[in-house]
Order: structure tokens, then sequence, then C-alpha cells
């Protein structure tokens, strides 16, 4: 830099010295004789005016002198003599000058004027203008022409770029400007970015082709980011200094187009348009996904500042994806209600609530709320608006400063908020009713319908902290407060606000519900008092009891009878009579288990609903018809209504539709609720609630409630279904017993009974139960379960099979088995908790494999199927780069290139991005190039190419393109890569492509010069020898006498003792190239692996840094 500085800074001052002597210094043309300054004078008749001119022809400046008008008489008289021949003026001004003369000494001109004149003189430079103008003359004087005008400020221009030329280059001296050129490839254009280090100016010009940039800073800029990977739109670039300059020339492909600009006084832009642009690559989804992450950056960094912290509640709603950037609230007065609406495009969950003055609006969006549309309409209710984003939801406050009632509707996907003297939109109460959970501790649940998220709100004036639960629409929320002893509910306009007065409260989220509970039990009054009196009470006297009895009858063809009279006596019946045969119809298909058809006749009385006061009943049948006909989640929706919920026989039915939908904590809760009813049912009803009440104690472990149940199980009365499903849950209160040879047993008399689905959880069951107390041949018991798995299908057994299976066959190191398996249960059962738990496990088996050596055992083949076979289980992130990578170097020590690259080509494009895919391209451009397929290896090097990479990677790349162009034939280009690069693998591509375009004299310098560098008492090496007999060589080839002759003064003594000494003595003894014994010596030079010796020397300096390298080229 230093250096182009001080050739530049010759340059100027050799340019300034010239324009000293030609426009600044006041030269004097010497003549011989006298020694006087050349001068022109003109005259000329100008329009009502005369005009002489007097110009010293050698100054760039107008003399000193001095002008008198006496006596008629003009004079000007100077300091110095002049060389005049003064021409005819009188005759080219013949009405004002009578007659001109020089004085004597030459230092002095007189006109005789014929009148009295207006006399003007004006001074240009190195002219004096002198106007003679009329006495009667009006107006002002005459000014000077335009061309002199403006050649004039051409100079004093030209002066002051010299002036701060000679400023520029001071400043280079002592700034010492640096240029960085950056190259951003987009899917349409190419984006070049100059960034300097110092203030400086840029001048963008193009002539057809032709581009240029020119720089006012003296400084070579590196082209190699461009040049690298020139894209086709430029056919070549190069830098040129000029005068206190630097240029950047382009020259376009035809019919490109170009666009220069400027960001700041260090910062220049060029984008250049692609021929072929890629239209699909930048999609509106995509721009959104970035816009996205930008939002989600700015909101990261706003929530660090908050006072509101929010949790994602597993079982709550989800909150849905938007586009909406942000939105404006709209401000409208109906009568005397303020409404202010939130036009949100997607549903919102929020909560509203009051707390004194100020009235709080919780919002679960990424939405940005900017202030209302309407401020003075505004102003009339509210006296400030704030608005607190934390992360993706949006705290706003307002001020009332007015005594008005809140209420808030939905509108759309939107929510209005209204502000008057009367509520607009009544808001549904939440109620809170207490329940006792599996371990008999009280708890609370609000019957919030969706909620979304649980929010942890500082009040700023108050101090305290409260929980906020927000949810979707309709509005939901408390009517007043109410206190407990544990915590305080707040009222609200829509939501739940929990002021917890003790730290142990939980707030849990459900799907429409919100369950407050503490570690030791809420502090509520007794619940079961009410449903203890219930159960004691006689069966006639409980609202909720069905008395099926009467209604059973195994014999079809009198129930074929009993049904039809039924049918004819409804439909010949008016009124309450009808709707009493109906009911009595739907208990009689209910009391016989026909479930479907009954709730087909308990449809029709609700949508007619003729007697209101036969709705309690009808619900109640329809309840239990749900549930005989195994519809779990319509019966729950009914005995969890108001009506039903606190009904000791709506739970008892509960209990057995929550064991279907396997939700086994709270069909515990039900059970023991309502264990002591159930002698009121027939013996179906007793047989169906006490198994499922038997698998609800098992799954969930209470072994006292397993062992009171299974007492009360009649075997004798149970059919072959039942009878078998008994067996196997007895089996598992032997396993949970811990009497496992009973379990054994029981299980295998379910097995041999045959009847599913309790055979195949019988086979599942045995299995599992071996494996775990250690008696399993895991060989045998993966063959038993691949049988049963294709044979039983569907429900979370079949989950449960799957899992144990893959288990099985991982310990059997059954690699590609046990991921099919998983691959299977994934995709039949992907919601599963432990289907995504064995998932889970298969991905720290793959992961195992593949970076911490288990996948040795398997041969390459093998290794390389799996991985493409299951590649899915790769985890992101950088284990999942570790592991392609290590398989990658499995495949290059055993010269796979081919496959190696593909699988870095996988990883570059689908899972990297930024310097680690540049890092991954450098090996893969490796492996391209020692496969010999060097087109693929620059291709890898441009598409990952990237700006502000470190320096160590930087120098890599260029190396590996540099080789890569060298074996494509494009040896000049290689050189400008290698061109500001130094070390041992740089030379060696330097011999290669000096060699290889025919320049051998430059190849055998760049050998000598890495041979004289060495410890000349170290021997040389046979390669080494065999590459001073090729420098030697071309040397000869080059008719270089001289370098031939240098190359012999220092080797032949390192040499002379080698096999190689006669062929290096031959060769360096003459330049005679004709002989068949020389051809023979090129031919060997020519024959020498200089692929290998690149890898070499690539291996030697980027191998301990971690970079992939094959030991030598294939083939």
């Amino acid at each position: 830099m230093l250096f182009l500085i001080e050739r530049m800074a010759r340059n100027f001052f050799a340019l300034l010295f010239m324009v000293a002597l030609f426009f600044i210094a006041p030269v004097s043309a010497v003549y011989a004789a006298s020694g006087a300054e050349k001068v022109n004078l003109s005259a000329k008749q100008m329009d009502g005016f005369g005009r002489i001119i007097i110009t010293f022809v050698n100054r760039l400046d107008f003399p000193a002198y001095r002008m008198r008008n006496e006596n008629g008489v003009l004079s000007f008289e100077f300091s110095e003599q002049m060389q005049l021949k003064l021409p005819d003026i009188s005759g080219e001004l013949p009405d004002f000058i009578a007659v001109s003369r020089i004085d004597p000494d030459q230092m002095g001109i007189r006109f005789g004027l014929k009148a009295d004149f207006k006399i003007n003189t004006i001074k240009a430079g190195e002219q004096l203008y002198i106007d003679f103008m009329p006495a009667n003359w009006q107006g002002l004087p005459p000014g000077l022409p335009p061309e002199v005008v403006a050649r004039l400020a051409s100079r004093a221009q030209d002066a002051q770029k010299i002036a701060e030329l000679r400023r520029r280059i001071e400043l280079a001296r002592l700034n010492n400007p640096q240029a960085t050129l950056s190259v951003g490839r987009h899917p349409t254009f190419i984006r070049i970015l100059f960034d300097w280090s110092e203030d400086t100016s840029a001048k963008y010009s193009r002539e057809g082709d032709m581009a240029a940039i020119e720089f006012s800073w003296p400084v070579d800029i590196d082209l190699f980011p461009l040049l690298e990977n020139l894209p086709e739109e430029i056919v070549s670039v190069k830098n040129v200094m000029k005068d206190g300059s630097s240029l950047v020339e382009l020259k376009l492909a035809k019919g490109v187009v170009a666009r220069f600009y400027q960001n700041s006084n260090r910062q220049f832009v060029l984008d250049i348009d692609l021929i072929n642009p890629d239209t699909n690559a930048l999609t509106p989804e995509k721009l959104l996904a970035m816009a996205d992450q930008e939002r989600s950056a700015k909101v990261a960094a706003a929530q660090a500042a908050t006072q509101i912290n929010s949790k994602e509640i597993a079982g709550a709603g989800i909150i849905p994806e938007t586009e909406q950037v942000e939105l404006t609230p709209k401000v409208t007065r109906i009568g005397s209600t303020v409404r202010i609406s939130f036009p949100f495009e997607q549903e919102t969950p929020a909560a509203v609530f009051r707390r004194g003055d100020q009235l709080w609006i919780i919002l679960d969006s990424p939405v940005i709320i900017n202030a209302p549309d309407d401020s003075k309409l505004l102003n009339s209710v509210s006296d400030n608006f704030s608005v607190v984003s934390a992360g993706d939801t949006q705290v706003v406050r307002m001020g009332l400063n007015s005594n008005r009632l809140a209420s808030l509707g939905s509108q759309g996907s939107g929510w209005v908020l209204s502000l008057g003297d009367m509520l607009l939109t009544p808001t549904e109460p939440i109620k809170l009713e207490r329940r006792q959970d599996d371990n008999r501790k009280y708890e609370i649940v609000a019957n919030l319908a969706r909620p979304a998220r649980l929010h942890q709100l500082r009040d700023p004036e108050v101090g305290d902290v409260l929980e906020v639960v927000t949810a979707f629409p309709p509005a939901q929320g408390i009517i007043r407060n109410v206190s407990f002893v544990d915590f305080k509910a707040l009222s609200s306009v829509h939501g739940l606000v929990i002021k917890p007065m003790r730290e142990e409260l939980k707030v849990t989220l459900g799907a429409n519900q919100v369950v407050l509970s503490a570690k030791d039990g809420l502090i509520v009054s007794p619940l079961a008092q009410s449903r203890t009196e219930d159960a004691q009470s006689l069966p006639s006297l409980r609202s909720g009891y069905i008395d099926l009895t009467g209604f059973q009858d195994m014999d079809p063809i009198s129930l074929a009878a009993r049904r039809e009279g039924l049918m004819e006596k409804a439909a010949n019946s008016e009124g309450r009579e009808r709707e009493n045969a109906r009911l009595e119809l739907a208990y009689l298909l209910l009391g016989n288990r026909l479930g479907n058809e009954a709730l087909g006749v308990l449809d029709v009385m609700i949508k007619e609903n003729r007697v209101a006061d036969m709705a309690d009943n009808i619900l109640m049948a329809k309840a239990a018809a749900s549930v005989v006909a195994f519809r779990p989640k319509q019966s729950l929706t009914l005995l969890n209504s108001d009506k039903l919920s606190e009904d000791v026989d709506a739970i008892m039915w509960r209990s057995i539709a929550r064991t279907q939908l396997r939700d086994f904590k709270g069909a515990r809760s039900d059970v023991l609720a309502t264990e002591t009813i159930i002698k009121d049912y027939p013996m179906w009803v007793r047989n169906l609630f006490l198994l499922s009440g038997l698998r609800t104690a098992v799954e969930t472990g209470d072994m006292e409630l397993a062992v009171r149940l299974t007492d009360k199980v009649e075997f004798a009365r149970l059919d072959d279904d039942q009878a078998s499903e008994f067996s196997l849950l007895e089996a598992r209160v032997n396993e949970l017993d811990g009497r496992n040879d009973e379990a054994l047993d029981n299980y295998g008399r379910v097995i041999a009974q045959d009847i599913r689905p309790t055979r195949a959880e019988a086979i599942y069951r045995t299995v599992a139960l071996l494996d775990r107390i250690g008696r399993l041949d895991a060989a045998k018991g993966a063959q038993t379960l691949s049988r049963e798995s294709i044979v039983w299908r569907g429900g979370p057994l079949e989950a449960q099979m799957l899992k144990l299976l893959a288990q099985l066959q991982f310990r059997n190191k059954d690699y590609r088995a046990a991921f099919s398996t998983v691959r299977e249960a994934a995709q039949t059962h992907i919601e599963t908790k432990d289907i995504v738990a064995l998932t889970q496990e298969a991905q720290e088996v793959f992961v195992d494999l593949f970076n911490n050596g288990a996948a040795d055992a398997l041969n390459n083949l093998d290794a390389l199927a799996l991985f493409y076979d299951f590649r899915y289980l790769t985890p992101s992130g950088a284990r999942g780069d570790e592991m392609i990578r290590n398989l990658a170097r499995r495949l290059v020590r055993v010269d796979l290139l081919q496959q190696a690259g593909d699988l870095l080509e996988y990883q570059v494009d689908t899972r990297l991005e930024g310097a680690a895919r540049a890092q991954i391209a450098a090996d893969l451009a490796i492996i391209r190039i020692a496969d010999g397929e060097p087109a693929k290896a620059l291709n890898a090097l441009k598409r990952t190419s990237l700006a502000n990479l470190p320096p160590s990677l930087t120098r890599q790349r260029r190396i590996l393109e540099a080789r890569a162009l060298i074996d494509a034939g494009r040896m000049q280009l290689a050189l400008d890569v290698l061109k500001q690069l130094d070390g041992r693998d740089a030379d060696l591509l330097r011999i290669d492509a000096y060699w290889r375009q025919g320049e051998y004299a430059s190849a055998s310098e760049q050998i000598e010069r890495i041979y004289s560098q060495r410890n000349s008492a170290i021997p040389l090496s046979q390669p080494a020898r065999m590459n001073l007999i090729k420098a030697a060589v071309g040397y000869v080839l080059g008719d270089d006498k001289i370098g031939l002759s240098r190359v012999r003064a220092k080797f032949a003594d390192q040499i002379a003792n080698s096999p190689q000494w006669p062929m290096f003595d031959y060769v360096t003894s003459s330049l005679r190239q004709s002989s068949s014994d020389f051809k023979t010596v090129v031919a060997q030079v020519a024959g020498i692996d200089s692929m290998s010796a690149f890898l070499n020397a690539y291996r030697q300096t980027y191998e301990s840094d971690g970079a992939l390298a094959p030991r030598t080229a294939p083939g």
C-alpha cells in the first residue's frame, strides 16, 4: 500500500511540477537581446464601444501597472520591460484612438484619444481589457466575453483540483485507506459492495457494455471476492490506478442492467440484474418468514424490559399465526358509549379487567398496536392509552377518567371494547367449582372455555403479581371478586385474574378449564358430603338414577315385541303420553345395551322438546346411551354440563366414559366417589363399571382400589369377552403386586382364550414382563411382537407394541428393522406420547451409530444405505452436522469419494447456513477435486460464497478454487486467484499452473525458490529430487542457461550420491532437447503426481483445523 502511495505521489508531484511550469510560476520568456516579457496587443471595434486587449503571453496573472488619463493621453506603465509589436490601433479603432506609442524603455504604452471617453479596465488572468465608451454611455460597463469567463473558471477549478490532489496524497500517507469488496448473490440480482475505511467519493460511468467506478483514493482494490465466482453477467473486471484515484472497470454481458448508488461516504453499491433470474426463489411466503424472523428478533429484545412473563401451557389453546404486522384501534361512539375496536385478522386470545381507574387489556398477538385513530374521542373516557410489547403479547393500559362500565365482544376475528353507562355485551360468567384430585386433595376448577396462555403480570401501582389467563372468544369473566383462603379471583370482563395468597398456588390450563391447586391441597369446604348423602339415598330418590332392571330382556323375540309395542304406543299417542312411551322405549333399548338405537329415539325427543319437565331425564338417558354406544366425548359433554356434573349417578357413568378416553386420573376420582351405588344397577352395568374401574386402578397404580374392585367382580356372570378382559386385568394386578409368575400364568390363559384385543395385549404384557425381570430372549421376543403387530392394528396398544418391538430390535443390533419399526409407528401414531419418546430414543441410537463409532461394525455399503434410508432421524444442529461429516470421513478413508461428496452436498444444500456452510463446502470441494470433478468443486464454492468469512477459511477456499481452476484448464485465472497468497500449497499450485500453460521457466523458478528455503543439512527426499530435476527440465525447455546453471550449482552436491544423480547430471549439463534420452526425462518429470503433492500440502495446512482431506487421489 505504501509503495502504491509513494508511486502515485511521485506521479502527482511530477504533474504539479508540469502545471507549475505552464500555469502557476511566472515564467519569463527570456529574449537574448532584452530579457523583456512577451506581450500581445489587439484592438476591436465593439457594439458602441472600442476594446483593447493586452496579453502577457507567458504568465497566468497580469503584472502590476499604473494607469493615467491626462490631457487626452491614456498611459499604462509597467514595472517590467515588454517585448511588444504594436499593431495599427488607430486603424482598428478610428473613432477612439488617434495614435499609439510604446515608451522607449519598453515599460509603458500610450494612446492618444480623439475625445473625452469613459475608460473601464478589467483584469482577466494574464489579460487586461480596456474599454473606451462614449461620454453619454448609459448603464453598466461591458463585461468579459463568455469564453474568457469560462476559461478563468476552468483554470480556477484546475488549481483547486491540484491543491486537492496534493492534500489527498498527504492524507493517503497518513490514513492508509483500505477498500473491502463484498459480493452478495440474490435470486434476481448480484450486489457488489465497496466498503472504505475512510470517507471517499465515487463516480460511476457506463458506455455500452463498459462500466467504470472511479474512487478518489489511490488504493489497490482486491477483486478476488468477485473473481472467485465471476457471474456470467460480468465478462471481465480489473482495477487500474490513475493519478489520485482507483478505477474499477467492468465489462458487462450484452443487455445487462446495472445500478450504482451510494449508501454513505464510505459505502457504495453496484447492483447487476441477473440474465436468468430465479423468480421463484423469493416467494411471498419466504418474505413473510423473513419479516416474522425480524419481528421476532425485535419482540425478543423488547421482552427483556417488560413487566409480564408469559408461559406456554401444554393442552392450552394454540396462538394462531398471522401475517398481520400492525393495527390501529378504531374509536367510535354510540350514544353515550365509546367503542374501541381492535381489528385483528386472526382470532386473538385476550384478558380484560379493571383495577381502580386502570383498565388492563392483555392480547396474545405479535401484531403491533398503534395509538387509536381518534385520540380526541378516546380522551373523553381515558386520560392515557399505552402499549407495552412483551414477546408476542401486547399489554394495553387505559386510565379511565370516569366511572364507566366495560364490556367486551367479538366482531369477526377482532375484539370490541365498550365503555359506557350500560353493558352492551354482557360477559358470560365463569364458575369456580371444587373437586378432589387423585390424592383426595382439594382443587378449584374454572370452566373457562378455550384458555390460551398464563401470564404473570406485575401491577406497577399496587406492586403485587397477578396470574392472568387469556382466552379466545366469546367473552367469559368473573362477575364479582371471589375470595378463598389461598387466592382471590378478581372480577374481570374477560379471562381469569388470580391474586395468589400463597406461593405454592399452581395454575394449570386445560382444554376447556383452568385448575387451581396446591401441593398439599387448597383450603375449601368439604365437597364429598353432598355426594355421600346422595349415594346413601334410595335409588328412587336420586334424580339421575335410571332403573334399567325391568327393561333387560334376554329373549330376542320378547324384546322385539316389547319394542314394537312401545313404538306403536308412541305413534298413537299425543303429548306427555307419547313422550313417556318414547322415553320408555329409549330405556328398553338402553337396558339391552342398544346404545345407538336409544340415541336415535332420544335425539328426536330433544329436537321436538314437547314436555319441558322431562328434559333432565332425557339428558341423563342420552349420556348413559352415549357411554354404552362407546361415544365418550359426546357423553362427557353431557355429563360435565351444569345439570349433571354433580349428580352421583352421572359421575358413575362419567367414570366409564373417562376410562374409554384413557383419562385414568379423572376416572379414578369418579370411581372412588360412586363405587357404593353400583349395587343398584343391573349386572351388565355393574360389570361395565367394575371392569373400567379396575383398569383405571391398574393404570394409576392404586393397588388398594384394584383389589377392592376385583373382589366385587362375579366372574361367573361375565360373558366371554368380559371374562377374558378380567383375566387380563387380574394378571396386571398380580404384576402390580410383584407376583410375576401368577401374572404370566394369567396372561397365558388370556392368550389361550384367543379373544381379541385381550390376546394382543396379553402377548405384549407377557413380553414386556419377561423383559423387565430379565427372562426374555430378545430375538424371540422381537419375532413374537413383530408377528402380533401385523395382526393387531390401532389404538394405544399398537403404539406400545411397536415401541417395545423397536427397543428389542435395537438391543439385537438389528438397526434397519428397528428404524423401520420406528418409522411405521411414527406414521401411524404421530401424536402419541410413547411414539414421540420412541422417536427421540431412535434418534439417540442413530446419533450414537455415526458419531460415537457404533457403526464401525457395519460394512461401508450397509452404513451408507442405513443413513440414507433413515436420514430423517438426523438431529438438527451441531450433532447432526457432525454425524454427516463423520460418515463422509469414513467414506473418504475407503476412497468412496463420489458417495462422500454426495453426502456433503446434501448437508450444504439442506442443513447449513452462513460460515458453517462455507466451511463444509470447502470439504466438499476438496473431495470433488480429488475425485477429478473440478467443475463440481467450483460450483460448490460459487454457491456458498460469503463475505466476511474468517481469514483462514477465506484462504482455504481460494486455494481450493485455484486448484479446481487448474484442473479445469483455466490457468491464468488460477494464477490471478493465487496472486496475493503465499505458502507451500500456493507455491505448488503456481508451479502446476505455470507448467501446464507452458511457462516452464516460471515453474522452475518456483520450484527452485521452494527448495532454496529449506535446511540444506537435511537430505532431499526422492520426490524433492525429482522436483529439482523437473526444475532443470523447465529451464531447458525455457532456454534459460543461467537458471539451469544456478540450479546445478545449488543442488548438485545434495543430489550427487542419490539414484537420481545421472538424470540430474544429464539434464543440467546440456540444453539439448531433441535427444531421446531427454524426452525420456521429460516424460518422467511430467508423470510426477502433482495432485498427491497438493493433497499432502493441503492436509498439512488445514487438517489440524478439522478440514477433511483425502490421502491420495483415487485411480
